[in-house]
C-alpha cells in the first residue's frame, strides 16, 4: 500500500489484482504477508506468469527485502481497498 502511494507520486497508475492474472504493465510488484502453503502457491503462479519481471516482497516471501526509505515513509494507499479516510494499526502481534 505504501508502494502504491510511492509509485503514484512517480506518475504510475496502480492496479491491485487479488488473483494471479497476466497484466501488461511497466512494473510488476507483489507482496506476501504469510509464509504459508497458499501464499507459496500464489507466488509460484506469479513467477510462472512473469518470471524475473516481477519483484515479490513481504514477510511471507523475503525477510531481507525492504522498501526504500522514501517509499516506507509514504502513507499507505487505502484507496486500493476503497478506504481513504483512516489508517489501520496492530492491536496485537504474534500469537494471541
Amino acid at each position: 500500500m505504501k508502494l502504491s502511494t510511492f509509485c503514484q507520486r512517480d506518475g504510475y497508475a496502480v492496479h491491485l489484482a487479488r488473483q494471479p492474472v497476466r497484466i501488461e504493465a511497466d512494473r510488476h510488484l507483489a507482496s506476501a504477508v504469510f509464509y504459508a502453503e497458499r501464499s507459496r502457491g500464489v507466488i509460484a503462479r506469479l513467477r510462472d506468469l512473469y518470471g524475473d519481471a516481477i519483484t515479490i516482497g513481504g514477510s511471507g516471501a523475503d525477510l531481507c527485502l525492504r522498501l526504500p526509505p522514501e517509499a516506507d515513509a509514504c502513507f499507505p494507499d487505502y484507496g486500493l481497498y476503497d478506504h481513504d479516510r483512516y489508517a489501520l494499526g496492530f492491536l496485537t502481534r504474534g500469537c494471541h
